[in-house]
């Protein structure tokens, strides 16, 4: 595991002082800190993404101390480790569902809990399409014992490859490499530096000098004076410091109610967020493009669905045929299914080796204003901005006590044009009503031609044994 560490740097938003180092985000302070990708790996980079921010963001509301995350130790070889640490929370969550072998780090998540699901929903399918390479590509996480959990997960490959009649030696040979490929989730993917940026940004929003619990009130009103823009690998850092959040609270006494109304005050505004969507207890939103295809997703029918349009699509325009002309419209999906505004497309196509492609700023744009966009993108850029600006106006209201993060339909709203950003918001939301009905259409398609290639490969003796 690589030895990664992060600090926070505080821009000079007047840009006449170099940025600095700081140890600590005091608690009651109203400010905005970007986590961005895991390429912000130096000082220039973080400050370049704060520098955004004051541009962009804090032109229209006011000089605030705005900060930065730099991301340590991760060199160029080890983004994979990056990529690998949001694949395991994406397990963790129950995201991945597909029975597909990802084209990068194989890790499955694997629990006491979860082994039945599991080995029915990803495993069994990945034997019968796959062979033993359904197992052999595989690392496995666990939460519990190493050793227990290996023991229990080759007595279910050997129950179900039985089952589905494979031979003794393709048993042996699973249950073999099962034994050298079962990893810790503490030891591997619970990175310290996360309790260090916790304790550094968070905590002291939820609790004293000396460590004890604020009163509900006041947290509310510290947590909601911080406001969050997270990219890419900066959602994850996100969702995993929510989640330290929520175990300390629980820690300091806050009951189940009072943890609910103190992380409804966080706002996080994430653009191509690397991380699972529609779990966070925040106020999370985010903003993604079905042409970004280096934003990491979860292994499931919707982002089959959208991976087959945009690669069918970009296939087409390089043939010069509209046979496959992707229609995606203007959409946003409810909190339950990510809390999300997406667009087909942000940025033109460029021309690449075999064609045109996709470009870099598709996935890697952090700009809220850019005349580069197209229509889709900058309607996606406005209602990020809108909802920071927001955010960051009503952490600026706490001045005479709390004051409530407003409603997402109050805070996409910029005081101008009201009533044409809540007519494209409605049609943005029956958008994403009609996409999630055309991915499961696409899904029930797909099951269905699975289970005749699953059937024709290897026919369980009694798929009861496997359920």
């Amino acid at each position: 595991m690589l030895d990664v560490s992060a600090r926070i740097l505080l821009h000079d938003n007047s840009d006449n002082t170099p940025p600095v180092i700081v140890d600590k985000i005091r608690g009651d302070e109203t400010c905005v800190i970007s986590f961005g990708g895991g390429a912000i790996l130096d000082y220039d980079r973080a400050n370049k993404l704060a520098r955004i921010i004051s541009s962009e963001i804090l032109r229209d509301v006011g000089d605030i101390p705005n900060y930065a995350l730099i991301y340590d130790g991760v060199p160029v070889v080890g983004v994979p480790f990056l990529r690998a640490n949001e694949r395991v929370l994406f397990e963790r969550t129950g995201k991945n569902f597909v029975p597909s072998i990802p084209k990068d780090s194989a890790l499955i998540y694997i629990s006491e809990k979860n082994i039945k699901t599991v080995f029915r929903q990803r495993i069994c399918p990945l034997l019968a399409m796959y062979g033993t390479n359904g197992i052999k590509s595989w690392n496995f996480v666990v939460d519990d014992d190493v050793e227990k959990m290996t023991e229990m997960i080759q007595q279910k490959i050997i129950d179900v490859a039985s089952n589905m009649n494979f031979t003794p030696d393709d048993i042996k040979e699973m249950t073999r490499h099962v034994s050298t490929h079962v990893v810790s989730y503490s030891n591997y993917f619970n990175p310290e530096y996360l309790d260090t940026l916790f304790n550094q940004i968070l905590l002291p929003r939820i609790s004293d000098d000396t460590g004890a619990r604020l009163p509900l009130e006041i947290a509310m009103w510290r947590v909601r004076k911080i406001n969050i823009f997270a990219h890419c690998y900066g959602g994850y850092i996100a969702l995993m410091l929510e989640k330290r959040m929520q175990n300390k609270m629980r820690e300091l006494g806050y009951n189940d109610d009072e943890m609910a109304k103190i992380q409804s005050q966080l706002l996080i505004v994430a653009l191509n967020p690397s991380c699972p969507l529609g779990v966070s207890k925040s106020q999370f939103i985010s903003f993604m493009s079905g042409y970004d295809e280096r934003v990491m997703r979860p292994e499931n029918w919707a982002n089959k669905f959208v991976n087959e349009k945009r690669d069918a699509e970009i296939a087409a325009i390089n043939k010069q045929s509209d046979s496959h002309k992707w229609s995606l419209k203007q959409g946003y999906l409810s909190k339950q299914n990510g809390n999300v505004f997406f667009v087909k497309q942000r940025f033109e196509l460029v021309d690449g080796t075999d064609g045109k492609a996709i470009g870099y700023n598709e996935h890697n744009n952090v700009h809220f204003v850019s005349r580069k966009f197209m229509d889709d993108g900058k309607l996606l850029a406005d209602f990020a901005r809108n909802i920071l600006i927001s955010g960051i106006k009503n952490s600026g209201a706490q001045s005479s006590g709390f004051v409530p993060l407003p409603p997402l339909e109050t805070l996409i709203l910029d005081g101008q044009n009201d009533k044409q950003l809540t007519a494209d918001f409605n049609k943005m939301v029956e958008n994403g009503e009609k996409f999630m009905r055309d991915a499961y259409k696409y899904a029930l398609a797909r099951i269905h031609e699975r289970i005749k290639e699953q059937n024709r490969a290897r026919t369980p003796k009694n798929i009861d044994q496997i359920r």
